[in-house]
């Protein structure tokens, strides 16, 4: 997806040897929630409202939108 904010890449290590990955278990649910908005087509749920614009600030992705909502409840 273009025209959005967009955080730095998950698995690209920083300027200390360590990847956000290293910090979450191998089961946690955040991994599930992750896996799960990846696979869905949120046009087709009704994310149509959400296109980027040509002007102003970046919005966030919805898909990273509906991640944070998931796993905050």
């Amino acid at each position: 997806m273009t025209g959005y904010k967009k955080g730095w890449e998950r698995y690209q290590g920083t300027l200390i040897p360590i990847t956000p990955d290293d910090y979450i278990g191998e089961e946690h649910e955040c991994r599930v929630i992750d896996a799960f908005v990846d696979k869905l087509d949120l046009a087709a749920r009704g994310f149509t409202h959400t296109q980027p614009q040509e002007v102003g600030c970046p919005a966030y992705a919805p898909g990273d939108m509906l991640k944070l909502y998931l796993t905050d409840t």
